[in-house]
């Protein structure tokens, strides 16, 4: 469900980007100078340009420009960090977003693999990209270096590490929402954000 792109220009570029109606755009550019602009703002390479189907995005750049990029499903996005970051709120248009530099230049790589393999794309290296985006774009947007933070995080994953451990004891027996709550000692809507 997903489609991926590696673009290269070799001069000068404007263009007006947008995902197919139903879709939602993940873009990794970058530019010889290290800059350019994405709808009016400056944007650097250490950025991701995230849009939607309904307000796309404008992007000029003064020298060489390549990029990596993919869209999904608008559907499949909103499941995904719901599931993976059920406090990040979908985005309704085009955002810039800036983040660890390091984890975003993986992220193109694998973009990059991905679209230079000779078959279809692996989907389980497709689903661990458009996954790690949403993640990357979740941990840019939120300081989790927070105490409070982190210790929330700390205790989702010990709920659901508990969660997994009571799952693969109990694999031949039905195991209900129930007793994984029992075993955990937390509710229905903690053990499901966990």
């Amino acid at each position: 469900q997903a489609d991926l792109f590696c673009d290269r220009f070799s001069k000068a570029v404007s263009m007006y980007l947008e995902p197919p109606a139903g879709t939602v755009g993940f873009l990794i550019p970058r530019s010889a100078s290290g800059k350019f602009m994405a709808s009016g703002n400056d944007v650097g390479n250490e950025q991701l340009v995230f849009t939607t189907d309904v307000s796309g995005t404008d992007i000029v750049a003064p020298n060489l420009l390549g990029g990596e990029s993919f869209t999904i499903p608008m559907q499949r996005y909103n499941e995904l960090a719901a599931a993976l970051c059920p406090s990040m709120k979908p985005p309704e248009r085009m955002w810039t977003i800036k983040g660890d530099p390091a984890r975003l230049h993986e992220l193109r790589l694998r973009v990059l693999k991905l679209t230079t393999q000779q078959a279809e794309p692996d989907e389980e290296l497709l689903s661990d990209l458009i996954t790690s985006t949403i993640v990357w774009i979740d941990n840019s947007l939120n300081d989790y270096t927070n105490e409070k933070d982190l210790l929330s995080i700390l205790k989702k994953k010990s709920i659901a590490s508990s969660a997994q451990d009571y799952i693969h004891a109990y694999f031949r027996e039905d195991v209900h929402m129930e007793d994984l709550c029992r075993a955990t000692g937390v509710g229905v809507r903690t053990l499901q954000r966990s």
